[in-house]
């Protein structure tokens, strides 16, 4: 008489199996979570190095009387008889379409009008809550301008800060910091005292 062979899995093979899937599964993402963060972190990071090295190199420009993009940086603006502020300058340089910078997104905020830049009127301390910038003007993706405060949940936004008393667009030895708030809402310096 032949035995015959039952195939197939026991119950508890199945349930090993399901168990070491959902293990793999949590620790995949946990660890794409943390990928996510730290990628949003490195881009936050890099868009504020990248308007210093611009602001560096536009004072160059500026200093040696060439034409800026955008206008509004240049030392004589074509904008008008009245020379236009500094943060008028920085906003345009993030928000205008084909400026320099214009493809800047707040990598926290896909939204359309997410703060992208603030400028304030006060220097920043390193570490310090961004929530405490009351901005003059904050520059939204959509090229749209507010005014007011940040909050703790503005993470990404780069602030630009004027770090000395001359604020006029038509001088070159206008002193700026260049920072950015954290994935804890933290100000993160990447330079100070910039002549622009």
């Amino acid at each position: 008489m032949l035995n015959k062979r039952t195939e197939g899995f026991s119950l508890i093979e199945l349930l090993v199996v399901v168990a070491i899937i959902g293990v793999l599964a949590a620790v995949g993402i946990v660890g794409y979570q943390q990928y996510i963060a730290n990628t949003k972190s490195d881009v936050t990071k890099t868009n504020a190095q990248s308007v210093e090295r611009w602001v560096s190199s536009t004072h160059l420009s500026r200093a040696g009387g060439l034409t800026v993009d955008p206008n509004d940086c240049s030392i004589l603006p074509s904008t008008g008889s009245t020379p236009t502020t500094l943060e008028r300058c920085f906003d345009d340089t993030l928000t205008s379409v084909g400026g320099p910078l214009a493809k800047f997104k707040n990598p926290y905020d896909p939204a359309v009008k997410a703060k992208i830049v603030a400028y304030t009127a006060a220097a920043m301390s390193a570490g310090g809550n961004c929530s405490a910038a009351t901005a003059s003007t904050i520059a939204h993706a959509d090229g749209t301008r507010t005014t007011g405060a940040l909050n703790n949940a503005d993470f990404g936004v780069i602030i630009i800060s004027r770090n000395g008393v001359n604020v006029s667009i038509v001088k070159t030895n206008n002193a700026v910091d260049v920072g950015y708030c954290d994935k804890d809402g933290k100000y993160a310096s990447i330079a100070s005292d910039l002549p622009f």
